[in-house]
């Protein structure tokens, strides 16, 4: 019990003894002036200013420092502030007495967050720095723990977070520092970012290696980061960089001379989709590096060549030749997230507007008998490409798209008010639906790569025959048809040579010398060729058989349509009665079994239609008297005699 009683006193005495101290210590503390001190010692240290809220002492050999704030400002708006929650400063009890205070054992950064306003970490911060390496005065070790880090570009419009940021600087020997932290990106729960690497500032020589693994930047269009980055002697060098920039995948490579003072650019940027494909590098300095590329887009191949510009927002690309034709300029300002390009050569003007964060385009036109796809086009026209919503959920790139025109000239054929709407991915149009008039609408899909295949439906209603001045590459004379017009054109296959189905039905016009009430139009084939079907005629409440082909190739592509009477038309039962469009003759025939045909044609007179002197009317009779070979009589009059003519008709 005395024993008991004697270690209670010792205790006591010892609890007295160390709370007495610690009076006596923080009672040092604030008649030494330390946090005058200390904010004088650090702005010297990091060429800023520092304000520190509070000091107090533990453990009687530590100085804390509660509401310290660094600010520093170099050039040009870049800056730095760290807010720290609070800074432990140990000491040996020797120095801490002595007052020291410049030479702590160590130092902790409890809860700080920085930001920094900087293309480069602001260099200016460490001169101060190299003046306590050059003394020897530099702590043993310095750590930070639950901190963070905001990287802000104000010329860019760029922020960059970083969260549970921790590591430990250690001082090996008197010019050599060993460096270890990690951090993930904020919001980001799986990307990890982790920096090792020694740095000796007296030679200004350093080699630190910053690996990021699957980091997401909140805020940008950059996910799953993987990569290697050096910092080594005055170079940032990029090892295997890649990204996801807008579910693009993006590479980067390359080097970085001189950081900090003239950065000189060799770099190489590399998208690889299977919608696109592109290269593009920066070679020279930052000021005014060469940019050049390659770009392969919807089949297509481009090149281009210019000059890289940095600007007050962004960089600038002039002198720019891509194709080694089309001149181009434009510049890309990351404060209002805008690509911005002008692309001419001779007569033809195109205008881009690219939002980087949302991905919409919107692209102005002037084309003046441009070549597309082998048809030409004039028109002035908007088009405005907005990302489908599965374009954020995969890799596949698809764009709402809508566009129209103040006019627009379609191989030498005018569209009034042509508006469109779709949906383009690098590869097909879907949900096509174009319209122009009143009259025409063209729905479906087509293949944007070769053999470029097409699914197209062409809806007219009450079209005007007469306005309508080519077929393919035929001209159709307005003499030659007219009327009102309403049915539907498929066309399938291959653009180049699709299957062409044609449906139509036509009031009240004319078709070479028939009037007609309605024509009843089937016709089926390819662009060179339509073969006619179930085609009929209905003149004043009779039905006539249109039969035989639209050949495109002809100067009269109607050459070879025939109307002939219906089996049912009594008047004529058993006859064929033929008119060939765009011809004057009337032919009646009639075939009296296999061998034998015999046929009445009658020519209108008028010298105004029948100007080539072709007899009137004539009668003849056709046998075949051989396979191939046959005699025809043929009996003609005009109005000067009438004569007979025979002779042998070969078949081939």
């Amino acid at each position: 019990m005395f024993w008991l009683k004697r270690i209670f006193l010792i205790l006591l005495v010892a609890a007295v003894l160390v709370g007495g101290l610690y009076v006596i210590g923080e009672g040092f503390v604030a008649s030494s002036n330390i946090r005058e001190t200390a904010e004088k010692g650090f702005g010297d240290v990091l060429n800023a200013r520092v304000t520190i809220g509070a000091a107090h002492l533990a453990f009687l050999n530590q100085v804390v420092l509660s509401g310290l704030r660094v600010e520093h400002e170099e050039k040009a708006g870049d800056f730095i502030v760290a807010d720290v929650g609070r800074i432990v400063f140990r000491y040996s009890i020797f120095d801490l007495f002595m007052k020291k205070f410049s030479a702590p054992q160590d130092v902790r950064l409890d809860s700080p967050h920085f930001v920094v306003n900087s293309i480069f970490f602001p260099v200016g911060m460490f001169g101060g720095f190299l003046e306590h390496v050059k003394r020897g005065t530099l702590p043993g070790s310095f750590s930070v723990r639950r901190g963070g880090l905001k990287l802000v570009s104000s010329r860019w419009n760029l922020s960059l977070v970083l969260a549970d940021v921790k590591g430990d600087i250690r001082t090996r020997a008197k010019d050599l520092i060993d460096i270890v932290a990690e951090a993930r990106p904020s919001g980001d729960k799986n990307g990890k970012i982790r920096i090792v690497g020694e740095a000796a500032p007296l030679q200004d020589a350093y080699d630190i290696n910053c690996t990021i693994d699957h980091a997401s930047w909140e805020g940008t269009p950059v996910r799953d980061m993987t990569g290697q980055i050096w910092f080594k002697d005055g170079r940032l060098i990029i090892q295997s960089l890649t990204f996801l920039f807008n579910n693009i995948h993006v590479s980067v490579q390359g080097v970085v001379h001189n950081i900090g003072t003239a950065p000189e650019l060799d770099l190489t940027f590399e998208v690889q989709e299977r919608d696109i494909q592109a290269l593009v590098s920066l070679k020279g300095p930052y000021k005014e590096a060469a940019l050049k590329g390659s770009l392969n887009f919807l089949g297509f191949a481009y090149t281009f060549d210019g000059i890289f510009n940095p600007t007050a927002g962004g960089f600038a690309f002039n002198n720019m030749l891509l194709n080694g034709s089309y001149n181009a300029r434009g510049d890309v300002d990351f404060l209002t997230n805008t690509l911005r390009a002008h692309v001419e050569k001779d007569l033809q003007r195109i205008d881009v507007e690219l939002n980087i964060q949302d991905f919409d385009i919107d692209l102005n036109l002037k084309l003046d008998h441009m070549n597309f796809m082998n048809n030409d086009i004039v028109t002035s026209a908007r088009l405005r490409l907005k990302p489908h919503e599965s374009f954020w959920e995969s890799n596949r790139l698809q764009f709402k798209t809508t566009l129209d025109s103040d006019y627009l000239i379609f191989n030498y054929e005018v569209l009034d008010d042509f508006k469109g709407k779709f949906l383009l991915s690098f590869k097909e149009v879907q949900n096509m639906e174009f319209r122009w008039g009143d009259s025409y609408r063209l729905v479906g899909r087509a293949n944007l790569q070769k053999p470029f295949l097409v699914d197209l439906k062409l809806v007219f209603n009450n079209a005007d025959i007469q306005k309508i001045k080519n077929i393919g590459d035929a001209a159709i004379p307005s003499q030659l048809a007219s009327g009102k017009a309403d049915g539907e054109i498929k066309i399938r296959g291959e653009l180049a040579e699709p299957e062409i189905d044609v449906y139509c039905v036509a009031r009240d016009g004319f078709l070479g010398d028939v009037n007609f009430d309605q024509f009843t139009i089937r016709c089926y084939g390819n662009k060179y060729y339509l073969r006619l079907k179930d085609s009929k005629l209905r003149v004043k409440g009779n039905e006539l058989d249109v039969k035989g082909d639209i050949d495109f190739k002809k100067d009269n592509i109607f050459e070879g349509v025939q109307i002939t009477t219906m089996d049912h038309v009594v008047l004529w039962q058993g006859w064929d009665l033929v008119r060939k469009v765009g011809e004057d003759g009337l032919t009646i025939g009639k075939s009296i079994g296999d061998k034998l045909r015999m046929d009445f044609q009658s020519v209108l007179s008028d010298e105004k239609t029948n100007p080539r002197n072709i007899p009137d009317s004539c009668a003849g009779m056709e046998y075949e008297f051989q396979k191939g070979k046959s005699i025809r009589v043929k009996a003609e009059e005009n109005k000067d005699e009438e004569y007979l003519t025979v002779g042998p008709k070969f078949k081939f």
